[in-house]
This record gives structure tokens, sequence and C-alpha cells, in this order.
């Protein structure tokens, strides 16, 4: 049961960070008729996400604040576009908390072990 919940957390922060990069990459690149736009706009955020977390790391200051700080940013980004779409106008709210909700394990011991005696 602990891996499962395990695997899950792990899976939640995926979701998470494939969010922050949808974001950011929707922020710099918002209008195409391509039908990979959204792979793209994934691969444009992930590496500038990279490149801050890079840049973070040479001025020595990649900590868990300035990584969350990153991806709380793509976060953003990803709830205004979300709500620029013409489904939540039906539900405002909802994008919103299911983003709230799938960042909840990034609060908590992001990838520690399921039990203590894994290796």
């Amino acid at each position: 049961m602990a891996l499962i919940g395990f695997v899950l957390g792990q899976y939640a922060q995926l979701l998470v960070f494939i969010t922050a990069c949808w974001g950011i990459g929707t922020l710099l690149w918002p209008a195409s008729d391509l039908p990979t736009r959204q792979p793209l706009r994934i691969a444009l955020g992930m590496g500038l996400v990279i490149c801050a977390l890079q840049g973070l790391a040479i001025a020595g200051l990649l900590n868990t604040a300035s990584v969350l700080l990153v991806i709380g940013c793509g976060l953003v980004a990803a709830a205004l576009q979300i709500r620029q779409m013409a489904w939540p106008r039906l539900a405002p709210g909802w994008p919103l908390l299911l983003l709230l909700l799938a960042t909840l394990p990034t609060l908590f011991a992001p990838l520690r072990r399921p039990w203590p005696g894994m290796r």
C-alpha cells in the first residue's frame, strides 16, 4: 500500500511539473495552428525551467524555495491560461482547485522513500 502511495505521489509531482512547463510554454507561444502545439509548448516550458534552475544553481541560489518559486510561476501561468479557455467559464473555481490539489505532494517530502527499510 505504501508503494502505491509512493507511485501516485511521483505521478502527481510529474503532473505538477508538466503543468508548470505547459503554462510557461503557453505564455511564451500563445497562438499556433500546429497539431503538435501542446507538446511543443511543454518542451519550450521545460527548456526554460531547466535554464532557470541551472542559472539558480550557478548563482548558488538553488534550494527548495527557489525551485518552488520557479514551478509556482509556471503553475500561475497555467492557471491564467486555463481561466482563458472556454470550458472553465462554466465552473470558474474548479481548474484552480484541481491545480491546487495537484501541487499538494510537492509540499510534503518530495522523493521520499515509501518506507524506511527500502533501498
